[in-house]
């Protein structure tokens, strides 16, 4: 067996979490379209999709570590850390120059009152990056204490 490659019951853990995760997203955009139809408005239109996205992969992502999915049963690295770093410091380097960019651009005429989601998509983003860098460190734990 290849080492990169999943057993047949990971397989079908991420494919049993894959459609409950799929129809977890059907609905609460269902309900995200029903409470708008009735007048309730959480967040406005783009922003109340994109976080229902994120909360559905972020629950997949969660599930699939806690299942032990993600990677093949064979798989061993010896560079965690390393690759960690390697990962978040390209985005840490490609958000702040957004920031930078964007922090003086005008993209609206006026200012919108009381509207919460960029606080709602900064939370989102911060929570996403706790639940990997738990995980990481669970990783980490389970893998120094199996040897």
């Amino acid at each position: 067996m290849n080492r990169r490659r999943l057993d047949e019951m990971q397989v079908q853990k991420r494919s049993v979490i894959g459609s409950q995760t799929f129809i977890m997203l059907l609905y609460l955009l269902l309900l995200d379209i029903l409470l708008n139809g009735f007048g309730f408005k959480w967040v406005g239109y783009p922003e109340n999709v994109l976080l229902i996205l994120t909360l559905c992969s972020g629950v997949y992502a969660l599930r699939l570590i806690l299942a032990n999915a993600v990677v093949g049963p064979a798989a061993k690295s010896e560079r965690l850390l390393l690759k960690a770093v390697l990962t978040v410091l390209p985005v840490i380097a490609v958000s702040a120059a957004a920031a930078f960019w964007v922090k003086d651009a005008r993209f609206g005429i006026g200012e919108p009152q009381g509207d919460i989601s960029t606080l709602l998509l900064f939370i989102t983003s911060g929570a996403a990056l706790f639940i990997a860098a738990a995980a990481f460190a669970v990783k980490m734990i389970q893998t120094r204490n199996e040897e």
